[in-house]
């Protein structure tokens, strides 16, 4: 097995040092100029941050997903750019190598993996969103392999990737078994045949390489197909159910540090002749807060464990514990927001980082489950509960997911 587990706390140090290369002032500036922390990177990279996403049969680190989850966590809490660029962009597309790669394709992807390389999911288009069903991306068989052919949007790690898992249609015929995932390394892909566009760039994630691209004839061989044939939506779910079941306890990261900040100033201000701590309603705002993050925490806790003790209930708990959390976070965000104040837009300074977590954690309204499903239904699924007999109890969500007494 690749190393020890890395204590991302202690690897990444006082965040308030200004002789920190991972302190927030570094943060703030890698950000105004629309890159990654480099300095970060070669960090985690000498510790050898991607052991965590290799299972420990293939020389990794990665025997508990709630493990997994918690260094992600940490990382996220630092730097919301650090955790999607470095981390879990790999994450994702690990689980579909893992969930349905062969031997070979497994082994090839660990050890890229533990080499401090890049694994790109390139699942997304933009005519058609997070709608996968109809993605237009095509590969059509040849005697040789494959020919690869469309667009490729909004991908992270795109340029940087030693390896794409592309998610292609790969029959006409309706149904879920039209599409199909395959496995590639960059370097094996001929010039003529990809054509990098220009990078995406974006208000939150601004250090994330977003990256497009559009593929004509591009050969890849018969061997690059991950498990079967029209096995790509099946894939990609089963893959999910651990993804969107991680997630929510990452964000639980970006919304310890805001609240951090947001109790920094409230105790710090002064206001009417007293701290802006004194003000009843700025208390039970950060009391609130704080309710949120530890309500996330309890949810995305049995959402991580269900995946070891009740994964054929995954389904159900994965997009309910990612529906459920991303508003709460988002929600949690604007009031701790009417704490700070102005200080919130701030892009430096001591409470510069609140707005940039703010942006950043933006994304985590990605890929949830449906509006119909509502934080009542979420609620339920996390409580192993039937909706209308969750009504029927003394406390329940209001719109925005959070419990209000009856």
């Amino acid at each position: 097995m690749r190393g020890t587990p890395v204590d991302i706390d202690e690897l990444l140090a006082d965040p308030r040092a200004a002789d920190n290369p991972m302190g927030f002032d570094a943060v703030l500036a890698a950000d105004e100029r629309q890159e990654m922390l480099a300095d970060g990177e070669r960090l985690l990279d000498e510790h050898g941050f991607n052991a965590e996403f290799v299972p420990t049969r293939l020389g990794g680190r990665l025997d508990r997903v709630d493990r997994v989850a918690a260094a992600l966590r940490a990382l996220w809490r630092r730097d919301p750019c650090l955790g999607l660029g470095y981390g879990f962009s790999s994450f994702i597309s690990g689980m579909n190598i893992w969930t349905a790669g062969d031997e070979e394709q497994q082994r090839n992807a660990a050890k890229l993996l533990l080499d401090n390389g890049k694994i790109a999911a390139a699942f997304h288009e933009l005519d058609h969103g997070n709608d996968f069903a109809h993605a237009g991306f095509a590969a059509r068989a040849t005697d040789d392999g494959w020919l690869l052919s469309g667009r490729k949007e909004v991908v992270t790690n795109l340029r940087r990737a030693d390896a794409l898992v592309l998610f292609a249609r790969t029959s006409s015929a309706a149904g879920s078994r039209g599409h199909s995932q395959f496995l590639v390394e960059t370097a094996d892909l001929p010039g003529e045949s990809v054509r990098h566009l220009s990078r995406l760039h974006s208000s939150g994630m601004r250090g994330v390489q977003l990256g497009r691209a559009e593929f004509t004839d591009c050969p890849v061989p018969r061997h690059a197909l991950l498990g079967d044939p029209g096995q790509g939506m099946e894939i990609a779910l089963r893959a999910y159910q651990v993804t969107r079941a991680v997630f929510p306890a990452i964000s639980v990261g970006p919304l310890d540090t805001a609240l951090r900040l947001a109790t920094e100033f409230a105790l710090e201000r002064k206001l009417y002749g007293g701290a802006v701590s004194d003000i009843p309603y700025v208390r039970a705002t950060l009391a609130r807060a704080y309710a949120d993050l530890l309500a996330i925490d309890a949810f995305s806790a049995v959402a991580v464990r269900a995946l070891h003790l009740l994964p054929e209930e995954m389904g159900i708990y994965a997009p309910a514990a990612k529906y459920l959390t991303s508003r709460v976070v988002l929600d949690a965000f604007e009031d701790l927001r009417s704490v700070l104040g102005a200080q919130a837009y701030l892009r430096e300074g001591k409470y510069g980082m609140f707005q940039k977590l703010h942006r950043d954690i933006a994304p985590a309204t990605f890929a949830t489950c449906h509006e119909q499903a509502g934080p009542q239904s979420a609620w339920a699924a996390i409580l192993n509960l039937h909706p209308c007999k969750f009504a029927s109890r003394q406390s329940v969500p209001s719109a925005n997911g959070r419990i209000q007494p009856t």
